[in-house]
């Protein structure tokens, strides 16, 4: 999306969301092209889908829950679920712990949506049996994997998305300059 050069915009209410791939706010240089937020509260920056203005973020973002059938030690690639039904070569995917073992707390009870880590890979081979291969090794220790719930999901990551030779500012109400 090219916002002109040389003038402001302003947003008096509401956010802007990039939810979606190929989009890109292009400006016509940092000097030129500005966003202002005249809001009276929060915040002007990227997020994850939170509470800001400007947030940078994902389609509902993740596959239902597929259970890990056993822990995994730190520099392990190979991961055995549930099912690998859902899964294909090339899929990014989060797997969840609701306690790593390095932390030595937790309980079932609390399980993976109360995940106190969370590790980002892609599949990089599909090995039979419910194994996938992950194309880099875990580096927590997940080794009571099984005893915590963890589960891994696909994932439904967005890209080719940003801002480029723009300003992005909020302004205090009661002072809109």
């Amino acid at each position: 999306v090219r916002l002109d050069a040389h003038r402001p915009y302003n947003v008096t209410s509401g956010n802007v969301v990039l939810n979606k791939s190929n989009i890109v706010l292009q400006g016509g240089g940092m000097a030129s092209t500005i966003l202002k937020w005249h809001h009276t509260s929060g915040s002007v920056g990227g997020s994850l889908c939170g509470q800001t203005y400007l947030a940078l973020c994902g389609p509902t973002g993740v596959d239902a829950d597929v259970n890990w059938t056993r822990g995994y030690a730190p520099g392990t690639t190979d991961v055995t679920v549930a099912s690998d039904s859902t899964f294909s070569v090339g899929d990014w995917v989060r797997l969840k712990s609701a306690f790593p073992a390095e932390f030595g707390v937790g309980n079932s009870a609390s399980g993976p949506n109360n995940a106190v880590h969370v590790y980002i890979a892609r599949i990089s081979a599909k090995l039979g049996s419910n194994v996938l291969r992950l194309d880099r090794p875990l580096r927590s220790d997940f080794s009571n994997a099984a005893a915590y719930q963890q589960v891994v999901q696909k994932m439904h990551p967005i890209s080719n998305v940003g801002l480029e030779s723009l300003t992005v500012t909020p302004t205090d109400r009661t002072n809109p300059s």
